[in-house]
C-alpha cells in the first residue's frame, strides 16, 4: 500500500515540480514516506480547491484550524504563531490512495497546472 502511494506521489512531484504557484512537500532521501496525505500549499488555496471541485476532483483541508486556536486549548488561543496560521490557510490535500490510477493523478496534475497558468 505504501509503495502504491509512493508511486502516486512520484507522479505529483514530477509533474508539478515546475508549478510556481504551489509548494510541494519535501521528501527526505534517507526516509520512506508513507504519503498518508499529499499536502501542497497555495496562496490561492480556496480558489484552487473550488476549481478542482468543479472538475470533479475532491480535495480536503486537513487541520484547517491551528491547534493553538482550537477551543479545547483556550489558554493558547491568544498566541500568534504566524507560520502555523499561514500553513492552515494555504494547505490542500490532494487525492492519494493505493487504488488511484496513474491517469487519475495525471488529470489532477493537469488541472492544477491549468489553474496556475490562468493566474
Amino acid at each position: 500500500m505504501i509503495k502504491k502511494r509512493n508511486n502516486i506521489a512520484r507522479i505529483y512531484l514530477k509533474n508539478l515540480r515546475d508549478t510556481k504557484q504551489i509548494t510541494l512537500p519535501k521528501k527526505r532521501k534517507d526516509a520512506l514516506h508513507a504519503y498518508h496525505l499529499f499536502v501542497i500549499q497555495s496562496e490561492r488555496r480556496d480558489a484552487l480547491m473550488e476549481f478542482l471541485r468543479a472538475n470533479d476532483v475532491q480535495t480536503l483541508i486537513h487541520y484547517p484550524i491551528p491547534i493553538h486556536k482550537q477551543k479545547c486549548y483556550p489558554r493558547f488561543n491568544n498566541l500568534s504563531l504566524k507560520k502555523t496560521e499561514q500553513f492552515a490557510n494555504s494547505i490542500l490535500s490532494l487525492p492519494i490512495h493505493p487504488f488511484m490510477k496513474k491517469e487519475e493523478a495525471l488529470i489532477v496534475c493537469n488541472l492544477i497546472k491549468e489553474f496556475c497558468e490562468k493566474q
